[in-house]
């Protein structure tokens, strides 16, 4: 049985990891936008260098592609990871998801600072004994 305290701080952290998502979501939208955007313009040719080495544009190519390439992939894992955090949030909040929740946390000590502070509080407070036995599948059976 779960404590008040316990309830609080569980729904306390459920709220952070909700708004470190939707900033995380945020950030990797705009991140998205920007690199795609110029890498498209890149690759169109609205966008051209001051003093190309010589006629052809195939750097151009190369370089929206790039461009184009790193804005996908660092946007889409961005906005993976912020998905992650809604998940995890919502498990928090539901008093469910142990493991899911401690790899998440685990994973959110490499955000220095606030995913440091996050992870660390997450982990000490879902490693207390009533709150293991309540989130874990037997918990909830028991």
């Amino acid at each position: 049985m779960l404590t008040k305290l316990d309830e609080e701080q569980l729904k306390l952290l459920s709220v952070f990891y909700y708004v470190l998502a939707g900033v995380k979501a945020l950030f990797s939208g705009l991140f998205l936008l920007g690199f795609g955007v110029t890498g498209v313009l890149f690759l169109m040719g609205a966008i051209q260098m001051p003093n190309p080495p010589h006629q052809g544009g195939e750097e151009m190519v190369v370089f929206g592609g790039v461009f184009l390439t790193i804005g996908l992939v660092i946007g889409v894992l961005g906005l993976g990871m912020a998905y992650a955090l809604y998940l995890a949030g919502r498990n928090l909040a539901q008093h469910k998801g142990y493991t899911y929740c401690f790899v998440i946390s685990i994973i959110l000590l490499l955000g220095f600072p606030i995913g440091t502070a996050l992870g660390i509080f997450t982990l000490m407070v879902i490693n207390r004994d009533q709150v293991k036995a309540q989130m874990t599948s037997l918990g909830m059976l028991a």
